[in-house]
């Protein structure tokens, strides 16, 4: 069984870990620009910012959820944007199917809901998602 973070992205169902997340914050603007890479203070730390909507190819509507997620290194933190939370949810193992091929979206997820979670299959993020491999 795991219990995961139900998000929205646009069309998109996107489950974190509930392990891993540290914080639910509104959206803001970046607290700053570093290296081209967009930071937010969080606790007296500069998280990286990665918003997911970009990523995921959905359109920036407002208002928006910052899911600080991380372990207790702060190196591993981050907080990511997504358009909305739909709350925590349990699954079994047996719940979860292989992702299909869908491009960039593999870098970042391992697999995908068997059944919806509030109307959409949600994609769950891996445990360390390799954004690099879509450009952040």
């Amino acid at each position: 069984m795991t219990t995961v973070l139900a998000t929205v992205i646009g069309p998109y169902g996107l489950a974190i870990e509930a392990a891993r997340v540290r914080e639910l914050l509104p959206a803001t603007e970046a607290a700053a620009e570093e290296g081209g890479r967009a930071r937010r203070l969080w606790r007296g730390q500069a998280l990286q910012l990665i918003d997911l909507r970009s990523l995921f190819g959905c359109p920036l509507v407002a208002p928006a959820v910052e899911v600080v997620v991380g372990d207790d290194h702060a190196s591993a933190t981050l907080a990511l944007v997504v358009d909305r939370v739909l709350g925590l949810h349990t699954l079994a193992g047996q719940e979860w199917c292989p992702i299909p091929h869908v491009g960039a979206i593999e870098a970042l997820c391992d697999s995908v809901s068997a059944e919806p979670i509030g109307e959409r299959l949600l994609f769950r993020l891996r445990a360390t998602p390799d954004f690099s491999a879509v450009g952040v």
